[in-house]
């Protein structure tokens, strides 16, 4: 178990490609199923009686959980990119890219939510432009996802040779 904690969570060391990728779709993986448990249960408790007071905690423990999630593959991510010359800081725009496409998200949903009458007119079907937002919403957390895949898949740099040869 160390070895597992400091594979995901240590700052040193370098990954190679196979082993990045295999890590990234585990941990992806991961995510997705700790979303899917949650919705199931976020339905199933607001069709129970007193279900509102269970929603916080759910919301709660997913967001920890992808924060974790999130945390190590930007820790992998970093380790790939010394392995391909670059600075680790750059593994920050995966997160970074997915907190912005979420508050984009949120700003037109409540844009939205506050003047919907505007968006569909008499007698139109508005669950189009509901699933569209939906869609949105799920596609703003495979942004940084996207650039994760984008930074394994990239070819290995040869190391530099010092040295008066």
């Amino acid at each position: 178990m160390d070895n597992i904690l400091k594979f995901f969570f240590s700052l040193r060391g370098r990954i190679p490609r196979e082993t990045y990728v295999d890590a990234w779709a585990a941990l992806l993986a991961a995510e997705i199923a700790m979303t899917w448990l949650v919705s199931f249960l976020y339905l199933t408790v607001m069709w129970s009686s007193d279900g509102g007071k269970y929603i916080f905690p759910i919301y709660a423990v997913w967001i920890a959980f992808t924060a974790i999630v999130y945390a190590s593959q930007t820790i992998l991510a970093a380790h790939r990119l010394h392995v391909l010359g670059r600075s680790g800081l750059w593994a920050v725009l995966a997160p970074l890219a997915t907190v912005l496409s979420l508050l984009a998200w949120r700003v037109l949903d409540e844009e939205m939510e506050d003047h919907w009458a505007a968006y569909t007119g008499p007698g139109q079907d508005s669950l189009g432009l509901g699933a569209g937002l939906m869609l949105l919403a799920g596609a703003a957390f495979f942004v940084g996802q996207l650039i994760y895949l984008f930074i394994g898949l990239l070819e290995d740099r040869a190391p530099a040779r010092h040295g008066n040869g």
